[in-house]
């Protein structure tokens, strides 16, 4: 008997860690045939990441005891078309991203802590205003992306931090909630000129999320000191709402972004801002989500206005309405069709840096409109949850 306890014994102590432990192995795979034109450049071809973006993950989570969890998460972007890795990493903030080809755990790489207490979470993650970009019925990939998110001031920080500490409340409140991240740039203190602050970045959501209504204003601040010592700070601020009401879901959002151009620097866009310039871009985006079935129809329309466009004494608008389609064939594979016409005005410019005002539609950015001219992007593939 005793011969037979021990093993028992071990048995079930083995069971009731794995009860107590769990790791996930999860993904998605997203390809497609994407046609985006425009007056300039046109461009035909596969893609991926249109209706979700192509990932692979790993995450777990540990009971501590007495309430208290411990979690990872890394999660890699996949280029589904080619193979290679995504490039979506940027060291300090600041910086370019790093090379795609090779899988790096760029979308998400982070280590947490869970309780009562809501969660502290260490690593590289969203920022916290990309939630609120999040909401738009076409996500922040596909052809149908508002241009409020192509329309990128903030660079690197845009969706994501790296070197990022975050707090998560806890979903105890009543469906109120908050979310708050400071990420370091982790620069030298001995650099010249106050230059050890770039790449600092402060971001918090705050908002309710209960039953069909959602309510959330994002903010986020990134310092950008050049070799000079100039300010080159970037910001944003949003605010997002959405409600369903069961036959069709509403969603909206109004954004303000800046960029402080103190410094006569190039913005890829043919032209230099001059000292003292600051640009700033304004816009909002409607859209609609209408359950059909086993899919869903989905519509939206945004517009923004960029401010004083580097100094080149323009104001470029641009405008675009989208119309997509989903078929679930299961809960894990989905079927999907959007296309997208994105419409220049007021002199916009045909740079790559101000996508938006460039004409370009989400998807293979090859395609480029004119000034005054309007651009047109069409998806259709497959996407597979695993």
């Amino acid at each position: 008997m005793k011969k037979l306890l021990v093993p028992l014994l071990a048995i079930a102590a083995a069971c009731a860690a794995q009860a107590q432990s769990s790791v996930t192995i999860f993904g998605v795979v997203d390809t497609g045939f994407t046609r985006d034109g425009g007056s300039v450049a046109s461009v035909s071809g596969l893609s991926n990441g249109s209706n979700a973006s192509s990932r692979l993950g790993f995450r777990g989570t540990e009971d501590l005891g007495g309430g208290l969890k411990a979690g990872f998460w890394l999660e890699a972007g996949v280029n589904t078309d080619s193979g290679s890795g995504s490039t979506n990493s940027s060291l300090d903030n600041v910086a370019a991203s790093t090379t795609a080809g090779s899988l790096q755990f760029g979308r998400r790489a982070t280590v947490s802590l869970l309780g009562g207490f809501g969660e502290i979470r260490l690593g590289r993650d969203f920022a916290p205003s990309y939630y609120n970009e999040a909401v738009s019925p076409f996500g922040v990939t596909s052809v149908g992306t508002d241009v409020l998110l192509q329309a990128n001031l903030l660079g690197q920080v845009q969706l994501r931090t790296s070197n990022g500490v975050h707090y998560f409340t806890p979903n105890t409140l009543g469906g109120f909630f908050a979310h708050v991240n400071y990420a370091f740039g982790e620069q030298p203190s001995n650099l010249p000129l106050g230059t050890d602050n770039n790449g600092n970045y402060v971001g918090a959501r705050i908002g309710y999320n209960q039953g069909p209504l959602l309510v959330a204003l994002a903010y986020g601040k990134l310092d950008v000191t050049r070799a000079t010592g100039q300010s080159n700070d970037r910001s944003v601020v949003s605010l997002t709402g959405a409600y369903d009401f069961g036959v069709v879901k509403l969603t909206g959002e109004y954004q303000r972004q800046s960029i402080d151009n103190t410094v006569n620097a190039g913005f890829g866009n043919g032209g230099t801002a001059a000292a003292g310039n600051d640009t700033e871009s304004d816009g909002f985006a409607i859209g609609a989500i209408v359950p059909v079935g086993a899919g869903q129809f989905k519509l939206a329309y945004s517009r923004i206005n960029i401010e004083n466009g580097h100094g080149l004494g323009t104001e470029p608008r641009a405008s675009k309405f989208a119309l997509g389609y989903v078929h679930n064939l299961s809960k894990r594979t989905a079927l999907y069709t959007s296309v997208a016409r994105l419409k220049n005005s007021n002199d916009s410019l045909t740079g790559a840096t101000l996508t938006a005002a460039a004409g370009r539609v989400a998807g293979i950015s090859g395609a480029v409109a004119g000034r005054n001219s309007s651009s047109t992007g069409f998806e259709a593939g497959v996407r597979h949850n695993f």
